[in-house]
């Protein structure tokens, strides 16, 4: 009597039944489904890339003298003095202060002095200046190299999906 094992199931036949069972059924499907939430407004991006570009240039023009002026160069005025103290009991207590500016054309105060006391070094206030000059005028040329690759890339995804329709 011949013993019969059962031989397995052809491979083939195999990767058909798997195939068939990933397939959602047809009946189920709904014809008239939405498009997926991929699909968004192509125009707001460009007109954010463009504008942040605007306010990088805008940064830029701003910041025109990255150098502080001469000491010769600035205008000495007399500040407005500071405020009176208050009476303490029956003495009148009021300084008289003049304090002597020297300002640039943006009216930034560079030095500043009462009689034959320094109050701000201009050579403090200087060095101030310029590093915030700089520093906005590095954080403007970041602001604009990141947002011209970003509408370059806007637009180049533009130019491919219009050629794909």
């Amino acid at each position: 009597m011949p013993i019969l094992q059962q031989q397995p199931p052809e491979i083939e036949a195999t990767k058909q039944i798997i195939a068939a069972s990933l397939d959602p059924p047809q009946d189920l499907e709904y014809p008239h489904a939405p498009l997926p939430a991929r699909r968004s407004n192509a125009l707001m991006p460009l007109v954010l890339w463009s504008l942040s570009l605007l306010l990088g240039l805008l940064m830029l023009l701003v910041r025109s003298p990255i150098n502080a002026p001469e000491f010769e160069q600035l205008t000495q005025y007399m500040c407005d003095p500071l405020p009176r103290l208050p009476n303490l009991g029956n003495r009148f207590q009021s300084y008289q202060l003049i304090l002597r500016c020297r300002a640039g054309d943006h009216a930034y105060v560079f030095h500043s002095t009462c009689g034959d006391h320094t109050i701000m070094y201009y050579k403090n206030r200087a060095a101030t200046y310029e590093s915030t000059q700089r520093f906005v005028i590095a954080l403007a040329c970041i602001v604009i190299l990141v947002s011209a690759m970003g509408l370059t890339r806007k637009i180049r995804q533009t130019i491919r999906a219009k050629r794909t329709q």
